[in-house]
């Protein structure tokens, strides 16, 4: 027989944003810097003691700029920041670039718009998460850079009036 012992972790966070805004004219510009601290601690003797304090610091970028020819740009660049553990595949520091261009025509009611997502080509598609009972590395199927054309058609037609 197998005894079972309840599993327990102790878990400390904190968590913090600070956002700032700024708008000239049709031109707008922010930023944000995400904060979060944690810990895990346990003593259960199934694991290897673990006590881990990883630090995520996330700092974006983003600015839409309208641009000559009616078209406008969509644009945020990211930098994610992991540390704080043992093993060093787990601390990362990756650089994310998306655009978007937006191009109207037919007096707006046609839109073309082209986006790119991670245009520096840094995100990975494993995901690696330690919590005081272990590791867990989730492997995700993605595009991990891509462009994509959108082409938006605008119907807008009035119903007709009833006739009484």
């Amino acid at each position: 027989m197998v005894d079972q012992e309840r599993s327990t972790v102790n878990t400390l966070s904190f968590n913090n944003t600070l956002s700032l805004s700024y708008k000239l004219g049709q031109h707008s510009l922010s930023f944000k810097s995400t904060t979060l601290w944690q810990r895990f601690t346990t003593t259960n003797v199934q694991y290897a003691a673990i006590s881990s304090q990883p630090l995520t610091l996330t700092n974006a970028l983003t600015a839409l700029l309208k641009l000559p020819l009616q078209m406008e740009l969509n644009t945020d660049l990211t930098l994610y920041t992991r540390t704080g553990y043992a093993d060093t595949r787990l601390n990362t520091t990756d650089l994310v670039w998306n655009a978007r261009l937006t191009r109207p025509f037919l007096k707006g009611r046609l839109l073309l718009m082209v986006d790119g997502f991670d245009l520096l080509g840094q995100l990975d598609n494993v995901t690696r998460i330690v919590n005081a009972q272990g590791r867990t590395e989730t492997y995700t199927n993605v595009l991990p850079r891509y462009a994509l054309l959108h082409v938006v058609y605008r119907l807008n037609k009035q119903p007709k009036k009833k006739v009484q």
